[in-house]
């Protein structure tokens, strides 16, 4: 019984979490190309959807590696051209605000406007729910159960750790600095596409768009394909205690399609 209703809350928490990737990827190519927002978003599902259908785990591990590959490259260019376009790593930290994006609280546990027990509270359980909250998410794991060793899935797991704190800090540096070359901005998810408006060269811009997207593509397809996996090996077992592994198979790919387009 508890299985079936964590199964039910990780659905649903997922479908949340493709949802933001799906608009995020609208407002890239809108941004971009002018395509409609919603245009744009029913495209990123229908291709999202396509890949993932058609090759679960197999589709997803190998685009996400290329993806990977693409995102690494367009943010190791574009965050010196972002450091050079403000005027040097010295200008930028002077012109950040004291606390603003501090990893560590500020004096009496300051942390997103709350102080004292509110601060700590939240400073405490932002840690538990990103950093060991994410350590036990089904997509994570559904890779490392996915390797063909032991050995695979243990060092695996400790280079993509490194890549997490050395690859996923410069997107928030890049952020950063985004706000002090556009200070006014209202819409935060504008703020990519702006710099690379402003920075790039075309050949730069197109690279990096790709970057954007991919890293966007990578995110969602494990989004979809995590809870379908939990549907067709958690839940379904439950309601047909006989499925044989080619119904889960039906079911998995069955249940891509309808957390695709709810997540639409």
């Amino acid at each position: 019984k508890v299985g079936l209703v964590a199964s039910i809350v990780q659905t649903i928490a997922y479908m949340g979490w493709t949802g933001s990737l799906l608009m995020a990827f609208g407002t890239v190519l809108h941004s971009f190309t002018n395509i409609p927002f919603t245009t744009g978003v029913i495209i990123a599902t229908v291709i999202t959807l396509m890949y993932t259908y058609l090759g679960g785990m197999w589709a997803v591990s190998y685009t996400d590696a290329i993806q990977m590959l693409i995102l690494t490259l367009g943010f190791v260019i574009m965050l010196p051209l972002t450091i050079s376009h403000l005027g040097g790593w010295s200008v930028v930290v002077s012109k950040v605000p004291v606390g603003s994006f501090s990893i560590a609280p500020e004096a009496n546990w300051g942390y997103l406007g709350y102080f004292g027990i509110f601060g700590m509270v939240y400073y405490i359980s932002t840690w538990v729910v990103q950093g060991m909250g994410s350590l036990s998410c089904q997509d994570m794991l559904q890779r490392a159960l996915s390797s063909n060793n032991e050995a695979t899935s243990v060092w695996a797991s400790y280079f993509g750790g490194i890549l997490y704190i050395v690859i996923g800090l410069i997107p928030a540096f890049i952020g950063i600095m985004g706000f002090l070359v556009f200070p006014d901005l209202e819409n935060a998810d504008e703020i990519l596409p702006l710099m690379i408006q402003k920075m790039f060269s075309l050949p730069l811009m197109i690279i990096f768009i790709v970057a954007l997207i991919a890293a966007i593509m990578s995110s969602a397809d494990s989004a979809i394909l995590a809870p379908a996996s939990i549907i067709a090996e958690n839940v379904a077992p439950i309601m047909n205690p006989k499925i044989t592994k080619k119904g889960k198979l039906k079911t998995a790919k069955v249940s891509t399609i309808i957390i695709g387009s709810i997540s639409m």
